[in-house]
């Protein structure tokens, strides 16, 4: 259990945290400075045995596989009641609405957590960092995101998305193995092909995550045996006596996908420009100096250094050069690791004295008809009358009441 938890009667005991990921779940309590556990987003039927994913599970089957995997965090991995401490979501401003209900419905009805608080993933990196604008770039599993923040306030407008992310680059490795590395067996050197499962999905995450950097920008002209220079080929254990010959070329080149147009004309840097295009023209240089890069994805060696040079150089394009004034651009360093950025913003936050006022309780949730409100919602029964009511609460004063216009 968390340490210095309160033994007394009525003492409000540290909140969990949950950041559910498409690929991973971190866990752990409010107040703590890294996750306790993180673990694969997926759960575990316990007659069945049948493991689910939670994001690629129908809808219908979605509550029963919450339940199975909350169950795993709260009496397994965490060892505590749900139903005498706080829960606090970190989720994306996109989290599809559906994921939202079935798992609010668990942990009310269910698990009989005593209230939930939602937070938004791409704000949280601020309260780590200290800062209140910054441009926030999370470089998920399925899916990029970039959204600009100034003095706190999300402008929406400028969001950009798209779809290249964790899992990008492990079908990048997997073409790249499929064309230039082998297989080297105590029978001779053979082709990958000839593996008996393939390149599984957790073998291709430790072969990104062991062995793959990010080129820098001077190095993108090499190709063959130059690129073969960048970077010596490493062996890569599969079976007694099996390597996977993982090239140069795989190892240094897997990671261009992010920096190079797609079909669809979508790339790192453009999207980071695009969205400081669209910020008003007086927050473009300050977002320009304040980037937030967290994600797992971003934690390649090399990935910030060649993010700013590409930056620097697309800044130059004709698309760019007359609508931007902008020179300079400056990365935050990451207090911890950048896949737990959001989660320990959320911590902290939670850790401050707002948790109990802003958390959704579970007689609210009953009867607001187990509607959830979200950043898009505002509650018609909140008055001014309401807030100066809480404005007096909070401060011991209360503020004049204007008066109608006349």
């Amino acid at each position: 259990m968390p340490p210095y938890d309160g033994l007394g009667i009525g003492v409000e005991r540290a909140a969990v945290v949950l950041d559910i990921g498409t690929a991973y779940t971190k866990c752990g309590f409010s107040g703590e400075p890294c996750p306790r556990f993180i673990i694969p987003s997926t759960a575990e039927n316990l007659l069945t045995k049948k493991v689910s994913g939670l994001w690629s599970a129908a809808r219908e089957d979605l509550p029963d596989i919450l339940v199975d995997f909350i169950h795993h965090i709260y009496f397994r991995l965490l060892s505590v009641s749900p139903k005498d401490r706080r829960v606090v979501v970190c989720e994306s401003l996109l989290c599809p609405k559906y994921f939202r209900q079935a798992l609010a419905e668990v942990l009310f009805k269910h698990f009989e957590v005593p209230s939930i608080l939602h937070l938004p993933t791409q704000q949280l990196p601020l309260y780590c960092l200290g800062v209140q604008s910054a441009l926030v770039v999370d470089i998920g599993y399925n899916e990029t995101t970039v959204l600009p923040f100034v003095e706190g306030i999300p402008l929406l407008g400028s969001w950009q998305s798209f779809s290249l992310g964790g899992a990008s680059l492990q079908r990048s490795v997997s073409n790249l193995i499929m064309d230039g590395s082998t297989l080297s067996t105590p029978d001779g050197i053979k082709s990958v092909a000839v593996l008996k499962n393939g390149l599984s999905s957790k073998m291709l995450e430790d072969i990104t995550v062991r062995t793959c950097f990010v080129r820098g920008p001077s190095d993108t002209s090499s190709t063959g045996s130059a690129a073969e220079k960048v970077a010596t080929s490493v062996r890569y254990p599969v079976d007694d006596g099996t390597f996977i010959l993982v090239d140069g070329v795989t190892r240094s080149q897997a990671a261009d996908i992010m920096f190079v147009d797609d079909v669809d004309g979508n790339c790192l840097p453009r999207a980071i420009l695009d969205a400081i295009a669209r910020a008003p023209l007086d927050c473009r240089k300050l977002l320009a100096k304040n980037l937030v890069v967290i994600g797992g994805g971003s934690q390649l060696p090399g990935f910030q250094y060649r993010l700013l040079e590409e930056l620097k150089s697309w800044v130059k394009t004709p698309c760019f050069s007359t609508s931007l004034s902008v020179t300079e651009f400056k990365l935050h360093e990451n207090i911890v690791p950048a896949n737990i950025m959001a989660w320990l913003g959320g911590a902290i936050y939670s850790y401050t004295g707002v948790l109990k006022d802003r958390s959704l309780g579970k007689d609210t949730y009953t009867e607001r008809g187990k509607q959830l409100p979200d950043w898009t919602s505002c509650d018609p029964e909140y008055s001014a009358a309401d807030a100066l009511s809480w404005q007096k609460k909070r401060s011991g004063y209360s503020l004049p009441v204007p008066k109608p216009a006349t």
